[in-house]
């Protein structure tokens, strides 16, 4: 990405002056995205995790309650970890 904003002539002390924003962004989109998920795994439907069932709504909640969400054929676990 920074070859591009070079190539593109673009400063790429945007992306030093955009810091904050950019971290509290990432931040809002992944709590979003977790939160979205551990309600999303209360559907009848969903296969449940071992180690993600314990009882316990914070400890399920950083664990991740559903074994494999996807949202069509987009495996949301595997693309988070990678």
């Amino acid at each position: 990405s920074m070859a591009v904003l070079a190539a593109c002539g673009e400063r790429l002390a945007v992306l030093y002056d955009e810091f904050r924003a950019l971290a509290g962004t990432a931040g809002l989109f992944s709590f979003g995205l977790s939160a979205y998920l551990y309600m999303r795994s209360f559907r009848e439907s969903a296969l449940l995790a071992r180690g993600g069932n314990s009882g316990c709504p914070v400890h399920d909640f950083f664990m991740g309650r559903e074994l494999n969400p996807r949202i069509g054929s987009f495996d949301l676990k595997l693309f988070c970890e990678l």
